[in-house]
C-alpha cells in the first residue's frame, strides 16, 4: 500500500466541491397530477419588481400517497307488497354488485398480503385497520382467500399445463413463511412462454413432480439438490452456476 493510500488525502466523504449532484431521476412532467410555478416577486439585490417565466426553471418534485379511506357503498333492497295478491317481491342486488361484503380490490389485497407478502392473519387484520380504517376478522381472510384460490384454479391449471409442454424449463425452489406460521417452500418453473410458482410445506422429490408432472418430456436446468434425481441424466441439465471450475 503507498504512503499516499495510508494517510489519505485529507478528503472528507461524500461529493466534493464542484462535483454535479446524482439526486433522484425527475419523472416526465406527464406523470405530474399538478404542476405548480414559483416566481420571485422581487430582486433579491435592490428589489425591483420582477416579471416574466424562466425558460428552464429548477425542478423539484414531491412523490406522495393521497389521503386512504376505504369506500362503503350500502346497497338497499326494499321489499314491497304487491296491491292486487299481497305477494311480498324483494329487490335483487344488480348483477355488478359483489355479493359478498368485500369488494374485488380490496379482496385482490388480502390475496396479496397472504400470498406475495405472505402475511399471518393477525399482520393482515393490523395493516388493512392501520393503512385503510378496514375492521376484518380471522374468518372473512380464510373466506376471501379461499375464494380467490377457486377462481384462479382453473387458469393456474391451465398456466401449469403450458409449462410442462415447454421443450425446457428451469426449476428451484427456496424457503418461504406463511400465512400459518409453517415453513413452507415456493417452487419455480420457468419456460419461454410461462413461470409458474407454487407453494408448499414440502422440499421432497415428490413436491418437484408435482411441479413438472409425471409426463414431462423436456429438459429440466437445476441445481444439484437431490430432489431432482428422479430424471434421466439426459433430461437434466445443472445450472452453470453451479458448476465448479477446477
Amino acid at each position: 500500500m503507498s504512503p499516499a493510500r495510508q494517510k489519505g488525502r485529507g478528503r472528507k466523504p461524500g461529493g466534493q466541491p464542484g462535483h454535479p449532484g446524482a439526486g433522484p431521476e425527475l419523472l416526465p412532467v406527464e406523470r405530474c397530477d399538478d404542476v405548480q410555478e414559483h416566481h420571485p416577486k422581487h430582486c433579491r439585490r435592490c428589489g425591483t419588481h420582477l416579471l416574466g417565466d424562466d425558460p428552464e426553471p429548477l425542478r423539484h418534485q414531491v412523490i406522495e400517497i393521497p389521503p386512504i379511506t376505504a369506500q362503503v357503498i350500502e346497497h338497499r333492497l326494499h321489499r314491497l307488497i304487491c296491491p292486487c295478491c299481497s305477494t311480498s317481491t324483494c329487490a335483487s342486488l344488480p348483477t355488478d354488485v359483489e355479493p359478498s361484503r368485500y369488494g374485488p380490490r380490496l379482496s385482490a389485497l388480502v390475496g396479496l398480503l397472504g400470498s406475495a407478502f405472505p402475511l399471518s392473519f393477525s399482520k393482515t387484520q393490523a395493516l388493512l385497520d392501520q393503512l385503510l380504517g378496514v375492521e376484518i376478522s380471522r374468518g372473512a381472510i380464510a373466506a376471501i382467500r379461499q375464494r380467490l384460490s377457486a377462481a384462479l384454479a382453473q387458469p393456474m391449471a391451465e398456466a401449469l399445463q403450458s409449462a410442462r409442454q415447454q421443450p425446457v424449463a428451469y426449476v428451484d425452489e427456496t424457503p418461504t413463511g406463511n400465512p400459518d406460521r409453517k415453513r413452507g417452500w415456493q417452487w419455480v418453473m420457468v419456460t419461454p412462454v410461462v413461470t409458474v410458482f407454487l407453494q408448499g410445506l414440502s422440499r421432497s422429490a415428490a413436491a418437484a413432480i408435482d411441479l413438472q408432472g409425471n409426463a414431462f418430456g423436456g429438459i429440466v436446468v437445476s441445481d444439484r439438490f437431490s430432489a431432482y434425481n428422479h430424471l434421466p441424466v439426459m433430461q437434466r441439465q445443472l445450472c452453470w452456476a453451479h458448476l465448479r471450475v477446477r
